[in-house]
């Protein structure tokens, strides 16, 4: 998916990233999507619900560097399959090799319902999955497995 809005970062060398509600003791969750757009739109359905600091990343080597950056404290991941640079199914691969990332929970965005691609998700490690667009309901019953109210 492109982004209508520019990009600082092109070549995904460092992590492109914002933080929302950053509070030392709230809980991290990541956002890894290439469209801005939907991770503003998903960090607005998650900080409405749960009390989070939410990271931003526009797609899987800029994820993986955040990741560095914070010692791997992150608590949920939500990742796009299909990004530029590094897609969602080699940043689950990274995620996977390393032991002290590979328990974090992840949780894969996709817009395909095709049970093969669902099925790889799963395998990779992913534990749940979200086909967009959307569904609140569906969105929050996933959250709600892994992040306290």
């Amino acid at each position: 998916m492109a982004d209508d809005e520019p990009s600082t970062e092109s070549n995904g060398e460092e992590a492109d990233v914002e933080a929302e509600n950053n509070k030392s003791n709230a809980l991290n969750v990541l956002i890894i999507d290439d469209s801005s757009i939907l991770r503003r739109l998903l960090s607005e359905i998650i900080l409405n619900r749960y009390d989070v600091s939410i990271i931003h990343a526009e797609n899987g080597k800029a994820g993986l560097s955040f990741i560095a950056k914070l010692n791997g404290k992150i608590d949920l991941i939500f990742c796009d399959l299909d990004m530029p640079i590094m897609d969602g199914k080699t940043f689950m691969k990274h995620m996977r090799e390393n032991e002290k990332l590979k328990e974090i929970p992840i949780i894969c965005l996709t817009a395909d319902t095709n049970k093969k691609t669902i099925l790889s998700c799963i395998q990779l490690g992913a534990k749940e999955y979200i086909v967009k667009p959307y569904n609140i309901k569906d969105l929050t019953n996933k959250i709600d497995k892994f992040l306290k109210k």
